[in-house]
């Protein structure tokens, strides 16, 4: 098996680390966990959030116009969307819930 390049590892993280931020911020509302937890919960969003930030930062798209920038950002959404709805239904297919008989 071919293993992935460093732009490869780089661009999973930006789009999966997102998706991630949301399954944990759905837990820490729900409530679960401890206030240590929840703590360290918001200090990794805090970092997901910046890093997905500096993902997007203008200064690293020079070379693109305006009007190509707002497209190159618009396809990154969509691509981290779908990556995202992807997932959901992956976890939803696979993972069993221990709470359903």
């Amino acid at each position: 098996m071919k293993k992935p390049s460093i732009p490869q590892k780089y661009l999973t993280l930006a789009i999966v680390l997102p998706v991630l931020g949301d399954f944990i911020e759905d837990l820490r509302d729900s409530n679960i966990f401890r206030q240590d937890l929840k703590r360290r919960a918001n200090m990794f969003l805090d970092i997901i959030r910046t890093a997905d930030n500096k993902f997007y930062d203008r200064s690293k798209f020079k070379d693109l116009t305006d009007e190509q920038y707002q497209q190159k950002i618009r396809e990154m959404g969509d691509k981290q969307h779908e990556i995202a709805m992807l997932f959901r239904s992956w976890v939803v297919e696979n993972i069993s819930d221990p709470m359903e008989k």
